[in-house]
């Protein structure tokens, strides 16, 4: 785990203005998605004098710590549209929404998809539908499953899933789970809180009548990768405490890492090969470059990266003895092979052999290794 950064009490995105829309609180039960090179952030305001009545806000930023509320002048409020509200079609109570951005569904109407739960369908799973993540169309099927308190989305293998909860509030923290299909989590460290509730300035609960008096945290869609930096947003919990919504960050994709060790049942004495070896990988007969984020390597530690075929044959160009780099410890640092800094007339999946090596091997952390097109 990478050391925490920018962790504290300031808020990034405030309460809105005195008898705005989100001047009682912030529910963030939304989601952050990268848009065009800017980040949006679908989130939950209350405002005054309301029966518990959240309505769907857009805020935006370059950063991630700093956020605008844009006018977008759709939806009319105690009298004027000079808000940042989002369309969904009418007045509704929101609990909570997860959105998905897929540029290139064929249907361009369909662009943003939403999962939502509206009091008008009793907090049962809803769809809606935009062309550009502002103006909403509900699905006509609504509802379209039960009732889920929804933390988070994602894409995998061309299906979108949700993860939520359906009894009891957690409390305390919020920890890290991983996922390789969407369905089956694991926690990597065990019991592990990434942000500690209480430490955020956590109160008394704002209405006496809530039978809940305990720290506990909102988290929505909030991860991304923003520069050298991985960024998670959250707010308190409950709804009626949440004054803000907050940021903390880990130097980019440092949440885990694979290193060699010395110890324990794990052990491995002179002679020994540590290493890993990825699951194959189709390029689809383009060319990719490949970079480590690694900490750890130096004249006494070092690593070298081979490329295989699905069969774990080595390819020869690519083989671990034309290894060159990283030249030093670092974000996306560049691996080459002898005359080839491209991976490209390569037929079929691959898999990428990571070998760690040195007097010193259990030094290295590899926090992630990536491939992109080249």
């Amino acid at each position: 785990m990478g050391k925490q950064t920018g962790h504290g009490n300031k808020p990034v995105l405030p309460l809105g203005d005195p008898g705005t829309h989100d001047n009682e609180w912030i529910a963030y039960y939304g989601t952050v998605l990268r848009i065009s090179g800017e980040l949006w952030m679908w989130y939950l305001g209350q405002g005054p004098d309301e029966h518990w009545h959240q309505r769907v806000c857009l805020a935006t930023s370059k950063d991630g710590r700093r956020w605008e509320k844009p006018d977008l002048g759709l939806v009319e409020y105690h009298g004027s549209k000079h808000n940042n509200l989002v369309d969904i079609g009418e007045d509704m109570h929101v609990q909570a929404c997860v959105v998905f951005h897929e540029p290139d569904e064929p249907d361009p109407d369909k662009r943003f998809k939403m999962a939502f739960q509206p009091r008008k369908h009793s907090a049962r799973v809803c769809a809606a539908y935009s062309a550009d993540g502002l103006t909403w169309q509900e699905s006509p099927n609504n509802p379209v499953g039960g009732r889920l308190e929804m933390a988070g989305g994602t894409k995998a293998d061309g299906c979108c899933y949700l993860a939520g909860q359906g009894g009891k509030h957690a409390v305390r923290a919020r920890r890290l789970a991983v996922s390789n299909d969407a369905l089956h989590y694991r926690e990597p460290i065990p019991d592990f809180p990434i942000v500690s509730a209480a430490e955020d300035s956590w109160g008394l609960k704002r209405r006496e009548s809530l039978a809940l008096n305990f720290p506990a945290l909102i988290q929505g869609q909030g991860f991304e990768n923003v520069g050298d930096e991985t960024l998670f947003w959250y707010a308190p919990w409950p709804e009626e405490a949440g004054d803000d919504v907050r940021v903390t960050g880990w130097p980019c994709d440092r949440l885990g890492y694979f290193s060699p060790s010395e110890g324990g049942i794990w052990a491995f004495g002179s002679g020994s090969d540590p290493h890993f070896v990825s699951a194959p990988v189709d390029l689809e007969g383009g060319a990719a470059r490949l970079a480590v984020n690694v900490e750890g390597v130096n004249e006494h530690s070092s690593i070298t990266v081979e490329i295989q075929d699905h069969a774990f044959r080595p390819i020869q160009a690519y083989a671990r003895d034309h290894s060159q780099g990283p030249a030093g410890p670092g974000l996306a640092q560049p691996i080459a092979w002898r005359d080839h800094d491209v991976i490209e007339a390569v037929t079929g999946p691959v898999r990428v052999r990571v070998d760690f090596g040195g007097v010193r091997p259990e030094d290295v952390r590899l926090y992630a290794v990536y491939l992109d097109p080249a």
